[in-house]
């Protein structure tokens, strides 16, 4: 039975722990070099196929039906943010963008993006909280204004 399924993954293109959830015959850096391919291959597929040929025509769908009403006119553009992908070890990982971050290889807004949040809605809720620190004299370590 498990040739049979690593033929069925194999013709998907998948591994076939992905397939079957059989994670017995591997140990942790091979189940995660092959969750890193299989992610990747899913944010192709999200990024070439999903955004444009679904979320974009339903957006552009929605626009059409709101200026024949009259409730908008105009151009809009979207950014479509992707979900987050579950981290296996989120110590290192969280440690590796921050470094990446740091090290001016990745924008902080990329990372926020990969994390499944939108930046402008984090930079928002970063200034209420400072502002809400602020009013009530709390200093905390995960302010950088203060450490």
């Amino acid at each position: 039975m498990m040739w049979n399924l690593q033929g069925v993954a194999a013709g998907y293109g998948v591994t076939y722990e992905e397939l079957t959830r059989d994670y017995s015959r591997v140990n942790f850096t091979s189940g995660r070099m092959a969750n890193i391919s299989f992610t990747a291959a899913i944010e192709v597929l999200q990024r070439n196929c999903i955004i444009p040929k679904f979320c974009q025509s339903v957006l552009n769908w929605f626009l059409q039906i709101a200026e024949v009403q009259g409730l908008f006119s105009g151009e809009v553009k979207a950014n479509w943010t992707l979900p987050r992908k579950p981290m296996v070890s989120p110590d290192v990982e969280t440690k590796a963008t921050k470094d990446q971050i740091r090290g001016g290889i990745k924008p902080w807004q990329d990372a926020v993006r990969e994390s499944g949040m939108d930046p402008e809605e984090v930079i928002t809720k970063y200034k209420e909280d400072a502002a809400l620190f602020d009013s009530l004299g709390l200093i905390f370590d995960i302010d950088p204004r203060n450490t």
